[in-house]
């Protein structure tokens, strides 16, 4: 293995794009950059060399992390023994984002006329918080509603006889905040009937230049100043000229302009004649109840997947570091790594525990061998005696 030495303290950051190629452990196979770390452990302890590497892991777990740290490792002609591995992890997300919780799906709010809702377009996109999201659903709920009564009348002229709906139009435009709308029919309302002031009558005098002229029965004597008829005539005059006195009575006569002669060479005078109609009067009302809402325009957007995807490799990933602390390899017995040192110690104990087993199980064979001979002994002389 190669050991970069003179790298004081330096720890190696892997690029974050080294996450999507994750979802294994972390083997010795792997390259994993080594630098030299501080020798002192969290636990205080100080050891003789440190080596430390830098890497993105798809796992938490401890146990499932192998940076192929070397059980011995050579520096400047020492050797030093591997003697323990500390791991630092940081969660990706943690790292980027802090612990504030991205948001997978949010709404917006917006408030929407109602005669605005059937055509009202969300936005296909939007940024939150440096994040995009896409436009997902929407939904609306009424929170105001107002009836705004619109009104609008035609009047008729004076009319005989029965008045024909049919003959006036179906709907009126209205003008409401700058907005036009069509008003319809309704109904009407007769506004008088009987003699009506306000109309009039014209005809001609021909043979302007004669003494008198005879309009029906009326003979009417020629005065240049003013038109020259009895009131007590008007009725008689109507009918000369075939007009409906039912219809209409005369209120006066007067010339209408200086004379002329015609065409055919003929002296003129026109006249009008000042009138009441007698008829009906009727106003055609128009109607249309706006009813003017208010709605809430809920909008549902989502983190787009590229998104969604790369927040949920960072909270399943996690930047660890391990340091691998070492210690100088001593000649003999103190030069053993210390997983070696117990292993031999195990051993010396139990060589002593079975030597010293030994022994008491031989001392006591020695004590019956001898308490036999001594029996022995004793009934060789009793034998003698």
């Amino acid at each position: 293995m190669i050991v970069k030495k003179n790298m004081a303290k330096k720890m190696l950051v892997l690029s974050l794009s080294a996450i999507l190629t994750l979802g294994m452990t972390v083997s010795a196979a792997e390259s994993v950059e080594m630098v030299e770390a501080d020798t002192i452990a969290s636990n205080g302890s100080t050891y003789d060399y440190a080596l430390s590497a830098v890497k993105v892991c798809a796992t938490d777990d401890k146990s499932q992390y192998d940076f192929g740290f070397e059980e011995t490792i050579e520096i400047d002609g020492l050797s030093y023994c591997l003697d323990t591995v500390e791991y630092d992890q940081v969660n990706m997300y943690e790292k980027e984002y802090g612990t504030d919780e991205i948001e997978y799906t949010i709404t917006i709010e917006e408030t929407v006329l109602g005669e605005d809702k059937d055509s009202f377009k969300a936005d296909d996109t939007v940024t939150r918080a440096g994040h995009d999201y896409v436009y997902s659903d929407i939904s609306f709920e009424e929170t105001s509603s107002e009836t705004i009564p619109m009104y609008k009348y035609l009047d008729t002229e004076v009319l005989q006889g029965v008045l024909i709906v049919e003959n006036y139009p179906e709907t009126l435009p209205y003008d409401y905040e700058g907005k036009m709308y069509d008003l319809k029919y309704s109904d009407y309302e007769v506004l008088s009937s009987g003699w009506h002031d306000g109309f009039y009558l014209y005809g001609t005098i021909y043979d302007y230049d004669a003494a008198t002229y005879q309009v029906g029965n009326i003979i009417i004597e020629n005065n240049e100043k003013e038109f020259d008829l009895d009131p007590r005539n008007y009725v008689d005059f109507l009918e000369g000229l075939d007009v409906p006195t039912d219809i209409y009575k005369i209120n006066s006569v007067s010339y209408n302009g200086e004379p002329y002669t015609d065409a055919n060479g003929i002296i003129c005078r026109d006249y009008v004649m000042s009138v009441q109609m007698n008829g009906t009067k009727y106003r055609l009302n128009y109607k249309y109840d706006l009813v003017k809402k208010e709605y809430k325009a809920t909008i549902t957007y989502n983190l787009t997947e590229t998104e969604a995807t790369y927040i949920d490799s960072l909270k399943n990933s996690y930047e660890v570091t391990a340091t691998a602390y070492y210690t100088l390899k001593e000649e003999g017995f103190a030069g053993l790594s210390t997983p070696i040192k117990i292993a031999i110690g195990f051993g010396i104990v139990i060589g002593l525990a079975a030597i010293i087993t030994l022994i008491v199980y031989i001392a006591r064979g020695g004590r019956r061998r001898t308490e036999d001979m001594n029996k022995r002994e004793l009934k060789d002389e009793f034998k003698n005696i």
